[in-house]
């Protein structure tokens, strides 16, 4: 048995990775912003921009799942700063805190956007272009202190970029849409003539747990796919196939789709929070994002064995509790 700390371990992804080392026979310390029980042993509540972390969140800590972040959320003005402040600030603080009490395996969640989405194609890490965007950008430095860490302190490091994650209780916009197709306020779907790729939340697990103990995986970045290329509307028919909804023949015309998105904005603008569709949500909806895990499958002899229309009872299961 060994003990590991997970950083962000009440998340949607944080708390399956804290179940699976749990039934493995692990002991498991979480650090969390906010807190709860769970299925660990110690928990430590803690905000990772605070600052330096204290000596007895890493005694005995054989390893580090880092997944604590400021998510991609649409942060304004001065609030962007958050995501410095904790993805790579607090990113920092956690490698100093690992140097200073001997903790020498990290494994970092990192994400799809530390790259620049690839424009019409499925690409693998050899698309090595730089993020446009805020959050990327984070990632991205976070993931560069990750490798400066390794080889600094000969220390064992992997990054993991995961794919839109889903699986028995996602939250976020896939939530949101299966919600809103459940109740038949979310509209027919184009073919926007865009691929999307996904990764379930216990295939990912599996990639990480391996990514922590396999010397192949030291000092690599690597994708975390499913294998499959998604579109919207394929999950959209998904989605409502498995709700035994009938097809509409129509799909919502991509002029409707923008005039809302735009109203969106606006409203959002007015209120000051986020509604439901928006530019942001279209632009993701629209946009090639598909990305090739040949690399990980190979390296640690990792496969998924999941894809997203396996995972569709269990998410409409997890909904009505």
């Amino acid at each position: 048995m060994s003990r590991y700390l997970v950083t962000g371990g009440s998340g949607f992804i944080g708390r399956t990775l804290c179940s699976q080392l749990k039934e493995l026979g692990h002991e498991v310390w979480v650090l969390s912003r906010y807190p709860g029980k769970g299925p660990w042993d110690k928990a430590f509540c803690y905000d990772l921009a605070s600052g330096s972390l204290p000596e007895n969140y890493f005694i005995g800590v054989r390893g580090v799942f880092h997944l604590a972040n400021e998510s991609h959320v649409r942060l304004r003005g001065q609030e962007i700063r958050r995501y410095l402040k904790v993805n790579v600030e607090g990113t920092a603080y956690l490698l100093d805190a690992c140097r200073r009490y001997g903790v020498r395996r990290f494994v970092y969640f990192s994400s799809v956007r530390a790259v620049q989405r690839p424009v019409s194609h499925c690409v693998d890490e050899a698309w090595d272009k730089l993020p446009d965007d805020p959050y990327g950008v984070s990632k991205r430095e976070a993931e560069r202190k990750v490798l400066a860490f390794g080889e600094a302190e000969m220390a064992h490091v992997c990054n993991l970029r995961p794919a839109l994650t889903y699986g028995a209780g996602v939250k976020g916009n896939l939530d949101q849409m299966i919600r809103g197709i459940k109740r038949g306020l979310f509209p027919p779907l184009p073919d926007f003539g865009n691929l999307l790729s996904m990764i379930s939340v216990k295939d990912l697990v599996e990639a990480a747990l391996q990514a922590m103990i396999d010397p192949a995986a030291n000092g690599k970045s690597y994708f975390v796919t499913d294998g499959e290329a998604y579109s919207p509307r394929k999950l959209y028919l998904g989605i409502s196939g498995e709700l035994g909804k009938k097809i509409p023949s129509w799909h919502i015309p991509v002029s409707c789709l923008r005039l809302g998105a735009w109203a969106g904005d606006r409203l959002g603008g007015l209120f000051r929070r986020d509604f439901p569709f928006n530019s942001e949500v279209l632009y993701r909806l629209s946009t090639f994002d598909c990305y090739c895990s040949d690399r990980i499958r190979q390296d640690l002899c990792w496969k998924p064995e999941r894809n997203f229309y396996d995972e569709i009872s269990s998410m409409l299961e997890t909904q009505d509790h």
